[in-house]
């Protein structure tokens, strides 16, 4: 069951009914599969007693539950869990009083603006890790329509092989959402690495930009300087320094080593698509050396005509 959010701020008592609402409705997912589980152990147990009917009942029953999530929730099996960290671009700017100065960036403004035909944003992924194997390859958001009103149809490639994740296309689109799925990617990542949820790193993740600021920047880019915007958060020093919140001190101690991990996002106009780099890395305890390094970077364009071709 896939539920869209939205990095969204505001007070506390708001920010934490958001939350709750959150949490609630992205632990339905697992609960999901845990009622299928124990649905079929059901219907299973139902028809070795001779039930027949009542199995038959019971299997519909699941089948049309099951449409009715996918279809209802935009869920997807395999495809990537974007959801949890998308949102939508109209709901964005109603929203835009209680917005962070980074999500202002990130979700409102029109970072497409400079497309204004069928072409591809090509980026390069490279991860690096203490703890497995280097890889490394290509991300594309492809732009299949530009319409009448200037949005745009996207679709993605987000690496190949064994590393590729599948990620729903997003119809009628102003911003940029591959910083979205880096940092789905990055969740999954985690993961993986700790043993920990999925949905705790997405959360960390939320409330950290919901907070964030923006600073002003210069940088080299084709071999010149141009004005940018940086985004950095460390959603896991940030729980750790919160004495209140007991409950996230216990789950940060399980990783420990991640506390510092840091996010740092850096945005321009000058830039077709609005995003120049991702990156998230891991400091070792000195501070001087980097345990994890995944770096997303701009590479270009390449345009095409063909119009629904996927990737």
């Amino acid at each position: 069951m896939f539920v869209v959010t939205l990095y969204t701020g505001g007070g506390v008592k708001g920010q934490d009914q958001h939350d709750r609402i959150r949490t609630a409705l992205m632990a339905s997912r697992d609960s999901h599969k845990v009622m299928w589980g124990v649905t079929w152990g059901v219907m299973f147990h139902v028809c070795r007693r001779g039930v027949w009917r009542v199995g038959v009942m019971i299997f519909c029953v699941m089948v049309v539950g099951g449409v009715w999530s996918e279809v209802h929730a935009g869920g997807g099996g395999s495809l990537g869990d974007e959801s949890f960290l998308m949102g939508d671009d109209d709901f964005a700017e109603h929203q835009i009083d209680v917005l962070s100065e980074a999500n202002k960036l990130l979700f409102v403004d029109d970072n497409l603006r400079g497309i204004t035909e069928p072409l591809t944003l090509i980026y390069d992924f490279s991860h690096r890790s203490a703890y497995d194997k280097a890889y490394g390859g290509r991300v594309l958001v492809k732009v299949n329509r530009v319409r009448e009103n200037g949005r745009k149809d996207l679709v993605f490639r987000y690496l190949r092989g064994k590393h590729r994740i599948r990620f729903h296309p997003r119809p009628n689109m102003k911003t940029n959402p591959l910083f979205m799925l880096f940092l789905e990617s990055d969740a999954r990542e985690m993961q993986r690495i700790t043993g920990g949820s999925s949905l705790f790193f997405r959360s960390r993740l939320r409330q950290s930009l919901a907070a964030a600021g923006t600073e002003a920047i210069t940088f080299d880019y084709e071999g010149k300087q141009v004005d940018g915007y940086r985004i950095v958060i460390r959603p896991y020093d940030e729980m750790m320094r919160d004495p209140q919140d007991k409950k996230s001190k216990k789950l940060i101690e399980r990783f420990e080593k991640f506390r510092y991990k840091t996010y740092e996002f850096i945005l321009s106009s000058h830039v077709l698509g609005g995003i120049y780099r991702l990156r998230s890395f891991v400091p070792d305890e000195s501070g001087e050396a980097v345990q994890i390094d995944d770096l997303l970077l701009y590479r270009g364009f390449e345009r095409h005509r063909v119009e629904g071709a996927g990737l």
